[in-house]
């Protein structure tokens, strides 16, 4: 048991380590970026770039969602049949769900520009072109997520294309080039095609004999029937800020968008240290339920929810002091949005305390009621952004996103007790440790 609480520690501080290095490279580059353009042209930015990721996302068909699930379980049985099939129909699929998404994108771009704003069509069209990309660097990280090859799945989505992109930034900065979003978005696409080349040959070239050259055997139908519900679990667990950012564009300037961007994304760093806890908790989660090693998972769980709550109680507590001093960084006219930084941040505390719901949702196959639970929660968003937004500006975007956080977190913490028995909030966790 020590051995495995010093695998997951170890784990954990090496995709943390990516997490926070790319999050402190995303946060400088932000802080460039703000200063540079302004909040107007960051509010455009951030828009197309928040489309981009979600229509990337969509385009997977939520095979990199599934990873997890059918290549451990692959792996852990030495099929290497079925791991060599799975890997050959996500490449598959991915590549063409990619340009037809981005295609599709485009054309809808083109047959409504009247209703876009026009400083906005520009940087929504280049980064469509960039959407087979980065479904493919997506699909590639959960690859090798799945066979615990961390580095090969965190440093170049989450280190090396900030790096590169706050290098591209800095560069055209010291050249005095004036910077607009649409050249942004440019040079960070074209980052992006060649960073998922680079993680596709490195994948490839460190792939062990057995795993890609036994005969590929297929499940199609299984694998799509379980990811499809998967990708929308993700789109909400990981791309909420940008769920949040496209339906918030319609009541707010660009501006103000700029300035709850500002305040959301920094609110996220938070969230860096929760997830690189849940990637190096899954691996050994997924084996242990497979094993039906029920106490076991409970133990993995119950540190995993200690190690995350710590950190993000201190880190709630700064932004409550600090907050104002944080935000002025970007700018004097972000630290309007202070009071939504406070709310998003306790946001964060909140999915702490519930425990890695979710993620015990998808990898013990009741992705079924994770489906449910985000369409109602979707459903909520827009319902919320609508009444609350055109009143109440960002400040009431932030009390969309908290309401809805403490919904799907706290209906998923109930589905998790229920089907599995397992206590995984802070609330919960003194019986646990009673026990032992």
């Amino acid at each position: 048991m020590r051995r495995e609480l010093f695998r997951l520690v170890g784990n954990s501080s090496f995709v943390f380590g990516c997490r926070i290095s790319g999050a402190a490279l995303t946060f400088l580059t932000q802080v460039l970026l703000a200063r540079w353009m302004g909040a107007e042209q960051l509010g455009v930015y951030v828009l197309a770039f928040s489309w981009f990721l979600l229509i990337s996302t969509l385009s997977s068909i939520g095979y990199s969602e599934a990873t997890i699930r059918f290549v451990g379980h692959y792996l852990a049985q030495s099929d290497y049949g079925s791991f060599h099939g799975y890997v050959r129909r996500g490449r598959q699929i991915t590549a063409l769900a990619g340009v037809l998404g981005a295609g599709l994108a485009l054309l809808l771009i083109m047959a409504f520009r009247g209703w876009i704003a026009e400083d906005q069509v520009m940087p929504l069209a280049i980064a469509m072109l960039c959407v087979p990309f980065y479904s493919y660097m997506r699909l590639y990280s959960s690859f090798a997520h799945a066979q615990s090859r961390f580095s090969l799945a965190y440093i170049p989505n989450a280190v090396l294309r900030p790096a590169l992109f706050l290098g591209a930034v800095a560069l055209a900065w010291w050249a005095g080039v004036g910077l607009s979003a649409d050249l942004a978005i440019g040079a960070h696409g074209a980052l992006i095609v060649l960073v998922a080349a680079i993680q596709v040959v490195f994948f490839y070239r460190g792939a062990t004999p057995e795993l890609l050259r036994n005969t590929p055997k297929y499940e199609t139908k299984l694998w799509f029937r379980t990811s499809v519900p998967l990708l929308f679990i993700t789109l909400f667990t990981q791309y909420f800020y940008e769920i949040s950012i496209v339906l918030i564009s319609p009541y707010l300037t660009s501006g103000e968008v700029g300035v709850f961007s500002v305040s959301y994304r920094t609110a996220l760093l938070i969230a860096f240290g929760l997830f690189a806890v849940n990637a190096a908790m899954m691996p050994s989660a997924s084996r242990l339920f497979s094993e039906g090693d029920i106490e076991g998972l409970q133990r993995l769980v119950t540190k995993t929810t200690l190690l995350k709550f710590g950190p993000s109680l201190c880190a709630v507590a700064v932004i409550a002091v600090f907050g104002r001093e944080i935000l002025s960084i970007f700018g004097d006219e972000f630290e309007a949005g202070y009071q939504a930084f406070v709310i998003l941040s306790l946001a964060q505390l909140l999915l702490s305390a519930v425990g890695p719901v979710d993620t015990l949702m998808r990898i013990t196959g009741h992705q079924d009621e994770c489906l449910r639970t985000f369409a109602v929660a979707l459903v909520l968003s827009v319902l919320l952004n609508l009444i609350l937004v055109p009143v109440f500006g960002i400040l009431g975007a932030a009390a969309a996103v908290f309401i809805v956080v403490a919904f799907w977190s706290i209906w998923l913490h109930i589905l998790v007790v229920r089907y599995l028995g397992i206590k995984p909030s802070v609330l919960t966790l003194a019986s646990v440790l009673a026990n032992r």
